[in-house]
């Protein structure tokens, strides 16, 4: 062979390595023998935010029950009660004008309400209508009227996208109250489901036995401890602790568990009171 046509064929292999580039496993090679990329740092995020309110058992024991166990699960929780309150009542105290106000301000991610053991009374006009009070007697009326109030309600609660659990009213010994609860949770009830923005939770099941009586006592710490207090109403500090261990599952088991995810900070309760103002309730 000549040595131009040496010269050639040399150049025609040259040309044909560079073509064909590095065998693939090269690239392999280089890539699993250089330095792992570390691992993205995991994202904190703040406490999710629980919105608490209602009437005296909000206010009261079973509020304060279960605050601290909601923080435990990995809440920010703001809680406000007003004890006599519901929907019946706006000229002593207006839920539905208050409550875009604070969900403004607050912008939680879940509220808890529990209303309407005060609610068997006259139907007084919402701010600024000039409709005439509804007697309680009057039951089609009333009814009609409380589950527009209802629903008017849990859509100012649900604005922000928040998600909502309503509570309904306890059991209760007085025959004419356990009467008049169940007007009030059967209008609840049909109200919150029409709107499709809340989950109704029935605490006047979670406080009776099977035959309905409500819950009048139980046990603490092994000693029999009553579970209302002499109206045979309000729940005492046991009875609280009672519902809320009832209550939890039922709401928790509808989010996924909070205690897996990072928290950065702590609740700060005087930075809400500063944005919600003492005097809004």
């Amino acid at each position: 062979m000549s040595r131009r046509s040496r010269f050639t064929l040399l150049c025609l292999l040259a040309l044909s390595a560079v073509a064909k580039g590095p065998p693939a496993y090269a690239l392999d090679v280089a890539v699993a023998a250089g330095p792992k990329a570390p691992a993205p740092a995991p994202v904190k995020r703040k406490k999710p935010f629980m919105f608490i309110m209602g009437d005296s058992n909000i206010w009261g024991h079973l509020g304060r029950q279960m605050q601290p166990s909601f923080e435990k699960l990995g809440y920010r929780v703001y809680r406000r009660g007003k004890p006599y309150s519901g929907l019946s009542r706006p000229d002593f105290f207006d839920w539905i004008d208050k409550s875009p106000f604070l969900i403004r301000s607050l912008t939680p991610e879940v509220v808890v309400i529990m209303l309407g053991g005060n609610d068997a009374q006259v139907l007084s006009p919402l701010r600024g209508s000039d409709a005439a009070p509804i007697p309680w007697e009057d039951e089609a009326a009333w009814v009609a009227e409380y589950e527009r109030r209802v629903e008017r309600l849990v859509g100012v609660l649900a604005s922000g996208g928040a998600t909502v659990y309503f509570l309904s009213p306890t059991n209760r010994k007085p025959i004419y109250a356990r009467q008049a609860m169940h007007r009030i949770i059967g209008a609840q009830r049909r109200a919150v489901e029409r709107t499709g923005l809340a989950v109704y939770v029935d605490t006047y099941v979670l406080t009776s036995h099977p035959n309905g009586e409500y819950i009048a006592a139980g046990e603490y710490k092994g000693h029999p401890v009553p579970y209302r207090y002499n109206d045979g109403i309000h729940l005492s500090p046991p009875g609280a602790i009672a519902l809320r261990e009832r209550l939890l599952p039922l709401i928790t088991t509808c989010r996924p568990p909070l205690l897996s995810l990072p928290i950065e900070g702590d609740g700060d309760e005087e930075d809400i009171e500063k944005s919600v103002g003492t005097d809004s309730l």
